[in-house]
């Protein structure tokens, strides 16, 4: 479950606190059962993150996921159309899912913001909860 923590921090907007820890993110991607490939891209994501200052990093974080809607960070921006009301309802089930299941969503965040739901994965002992979570959302994180 470290591994969905590890994986909301990386797709936060960048803080100069997490700047200040890219170090230690990058001595815990060898900790993940992950395949070299994989490893390899993390670790080359984390070290492109090591030659930003904190400034150009959260501007390339704005223009990648704020900026271009095909990288939307909100799963339900991919599902519904921007006014659909279907996309309210998906949001209060979500919020009330988060709810039921112990984990309290800030006020102003919304419930299908990925590093929102990664945190919650990393959090619910769950499996059964957390796998079913992770496969409805499936269709759009393939999206992002």
């Amino acid at each position: 479950m470290r591994f969905y923590k590890f994986m909301a921090l990386l797709l936060e907007y960048p803080s100069n606190e997490f700047c200040a820890h890219l170090d230690e993110l990058a001595e815990t991607v060898d900790e993940f059962n992950l395949s070299a490939d994989e490893k390899r891209v993390l670790a080359d994501f984390i070290a492109w993150c090591q030659s930003l200052d904190a400034t150009a990093l959260q501007a390339k974080y704005v223009e990648t996921f704020d900026l271009t809607p095909d990288h939307c960070l909100y799963l339900t921006h991919h599902l519904y159309e921007e006014e659909d009301r279907e996309r309210g309802a998906t949001l209060a089930t979500l919020k009330e899912f988060f709810r039921h299941n112990g984990f309290e969503v800030a006020n102003g965040e919304l419930p299908d913001y990925v590093p929102l739901i990664l945190e919650f994965v990393s959090q619910c002992d769950d499996l059964a909860v957390t796998g079913s979570l992770l496969q409805q959302s499936g269709p759009a994180l393939e999206e992002v």
